[in-house]
Protein backbone atom coordinates (compact mmCIF):
# COMPACT_ATOMS: atom_id res chain seq x y z
CA UNK A 1 0.00 0.00 0.00
CA UNK A 2 1.34 3.41 -1.03
CA UNK A 3 2.55 6.39 1.89
CA UNK A 4 -0.84 8.25 0.08
CA UNK A 5 -3.44 5.65 0.95
CA UNK A 6 -1.77 4.34 4.58
CA UNK A 7 -1.71 8.21 5.39
CA UNK A 8 -5.26 9.05 4.30
CA UNK A 9 -6.33 5.55 5.77
CA UNK A 10 -5.51 7.06 8.85
CA UNK A 11 -7.01 10.18 8.56
CA UNK A 12 -10.00 8.99 7.78
CA UNK A 13 -9.26 6.52 11.08
CA UNK A 14 -9.00 9.44 12.90
CA UNK A 15 -11.51 11.72 12.37
CA UNK A 16 -13.69 9.00 12.55
CA UNK A 17 -12.68 9.47 16.19
CA UNK A 18 -11.76 12.99 16.57
CA UNK A 19 -14.62 15.30 15.23
CA UNK A 20 -12.62 18.32 15.76
CA UNK A 21 -10.60 19.58 12.93
CA UNK A 22 -7.51 21.26 14.71
CA UNK A 23 -7.61 17.80 16.39
CA UNK A 24 -7.73 16.22 13.09
CA UNK A 25 -4.99 18.33 12.12
CA UNK A 26 -2.39 17.55 15.15
CA UNK A 27 -2.60 13.81 14.97
CA UNK A 28 -1.77 13.77 11.70
CA UNK A 29 0.79 16.18 11.58
CA UNK A 30 2.20 14.11 14.60
CA UNK A 31 1.33 10.77 12.51
CA UNK A 32 3.43 12.23 9.55
CA UNK A 33 5.99 12.69 12.05
CA UNK A 34 6.54 9.71 13.62
CA UNK A 35 6.42 7.63 10.43
CA UNK A 36 9.41 10.00 9.00
CA UNK A 37 11.33 9.73 12.95
CA UNK A 38 11.05 5.66 12.38
CA UNK A 39 11.96 5.83 8.71
CA UNK A 40 15.22 8.40 9.68
CA UNK A 41 15.87 5.84 12.25
CA UNK A 42 15.57 2.81 10.06
CA UNK A 43 18.41 4.26 7.51
CA UNK A 44 15.72 5.45 4.84
CA UNK A 45 15.69 9.04 5.12
CA UNK A 46 14.12 11.13 2.31
CA UNK A 47 11.91 14.08 1.55
CA UNK A 48 9.54 13.29 4.59
CA UNK A 49 12.59 14.55 6.86
CA UNK A 50 11.31 18.41 5.29
CA UNK A 51 8.00 17.88 6.50
CA UNK A 52 8.62 16.10 9.57
CA UNK A 53 11.02 19.29 10.76
CA UNK A 54 8.33 21.66 10.18
CA UNK A 55 5.31 19.81 12.03
CA UNK A 56 7.92 19.71 14.92
CA UNK A 57 9.43 22.73 14.79
CA UNK A 58 6.91 24.91 13.33
CA UNK A 59 3.32 23.41 12.79
CA UNK A 60 2.79 21.76 16.45
CA UNK A 61 3.80 24.50 18.47
CA UNK A 62 1.33 26.92 16.71
CA UNK A 63 -1.29 24.67 17.57
CA UNK A 64 -4.06 26.08 20.13
CA UNK A 65 -4.29 22.38 21.36
CA UNK A 66 -0.09 22.26 21.85
CA UNK A 67 -0.60 23.82 25.46
CA UNK A 68 -3.88 22.64 26.36
CA UNK A 69 -4.43 19.27 25.33
CA UNK A 70 -0.47 18.46 26.95
CA UNK A 71 0.68 17.60 23.46
CA UNK A 72 4.36 18.57 24.13
CA UNK A 73 4.39 15.96 27.11
CA UNK A 74 2.20 13.50 25.36
CA UNK A 75 4.92 13.34 22.32
CA UNK A 76 8.00 13.06 24.94
CA UNK A 77 6.08 9.68 26.36
CA UNK A 78 4.97 8.35 23.15
CA UNK A 79 9.09 8.94 22.41
CA UNK A 80 10.41 7.38 25.74
CA UNK A 81 8.23 3.91 24.35
CA UNK A 82 9.36 3.69 20.91
CA UNK A 83 12.94 4.64 22.39
CA UNK A 84 12.57 1.36 24.59
CA UNK A 85 10.74 -0.58 21.70
CA UNK A 86 13.83 0.24 19.62
CA UNK A 87 16.26 -1.34 22.97
CA UNK A 88 14.01 -4.53 23.22
CA UNK A 89 13.97 -4.87 19.44
CA UNK A 90 18.17 -4.48 19.38
CA UNK A 91 18.51 -6.54 22.28
CA UNK A 92 17.67 -9.95 20.69
CA UNK A 93 15.43 -11.16 22.78
CA UNK A 94 12.42 -12.72 20.77
CA UNK A 95 10.22 -13.19 24.10
CA UNK A 96 10.36 -9.69 24.65
CA UNK A 97 9.14 -8.37 20.87
CA UNK A 98 5.29 -8.80 22.15
CA UNK A 99 6.50 -5.66 24.84
CA UNK A 100 7.95 -3.60 21.93
CA UNK A 101 4.86 -4.13 19.24
CA UNK A 102 2.37 -2.43 22.15
CA UNK A 103 5.21 0.01 22.83
CA UNK A 104 5.22 1.09 19.20
CA UNK A 105 1.16 1.72 19.18
CA UNK A 106 1.73 4.62 21.53
CA UNK A 107 0.20 6.47 18.66
CA UNK A 108 -3.51 5.24 19.56
CA UNK A 109 -3.43 6.28 23.03
CA UNK A 110 -2.62 9.83 21.41
CA UNK A 111 -5.87 9.19 19.74
CA UNK A 112 -7.71 8.02 23.05
CA UNK A 113 -6.45 10.96 24.28
CA UNK A 114 -7.28 13.81 22.20
CA UNK A 115 -11.02 12.02 22.05
CA UNK A 116 -11.23 12.30 25.96
CA UNK A 117 -9.98 15.93 25.35
CA UNK A 118 -12.51 16.73 23.13
CA UNK A 119 -15.63 14.74 24.35
CA UNK A 120 -14.79 14.26 27.67
CA UNK A 121 -13.82 10.83 30.07
CA UNK A 122 -16.59 8.76 29.15
CA UNK A 123 -16.54 9.28 25.53
CA UNK A 124 -13.07 8.23 25.59
CA UNK A 125 -13.67 5.22 27.97
CA UNK A 126 -16.44 4.11 25.00
CA UNK A 127 -13.99 4.30 22.21
CA UNK A 128 -10.67 3.68 23.39
CA UNK A 129 -11.65 -0.26 22.69
CA UNK A 130 -12.71 0.67 19.05
CA UNK A 131 -9.63 2.87 18.49
CA UNK A 132 -7.38 0.20 20.24
CA UNK A 133 -8.16 -2.47 18.26
CA UNK A 134 -7.95 -0.81 14.90
CA UNK A 135 -4.01 -0.98 15.75
CA UNK A 136 -3.03 -1.71 12.35
CA UNK A 137 0.19 -3.76 12.58
CA UNK A 138 -0.43 -7.99 13.12
CA UNK A 139 1.90 -8.98 15.42
CA UNK A 140 2.90 -12.03 13.45
CA UNK A 141 4.03 -9.72 10.83
CA UNK A 142 5.80 -7.47 13.33
CA UNK A 143 7.66 -10.29 14.97
CA UNK A 144 9.16 -11.94 11.18
CA UNK A 145 10.19 -9.07 10.08
CA UNK A 146 12.12 -7.83 13.37
CA UNK A 147 13.68 -11.38 13.35
CA UNK A 148 14.43 -11.00 9.26
CA UNK A 149 16.00 -7.82 10.34
CA UNK A 150 18.19 -9.18 13.48
CA UNK A 151 19.07 -12.68 11.35
CA UNK A 152 20.05 -10.17 8.68
CA UNK A 153 22.28 -8.11 11.17
CA UNK A 154 23.91 -10.92 12.76
CA UNK A 155 24.84 -13.04 9.68
CA UNK A 156 26.76 -8.98 8.36
CA UNK A 157 30.68 -9.11 8.74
Amino acid sequence: MSEDKKRQEMKEFIEHFVKNEEGVRVLLMIWDGIQAWDDAYDGDTNSKMVAAMRYAFVDLPSSPLYLPANIRLQIQQMFLKWHVANVIEESGLKDQLHKSYMLRAEFYQLIVNMVCFFDGLEVALAKAPDIWVCYGEVYEDYEKEICQTLHSELEQP
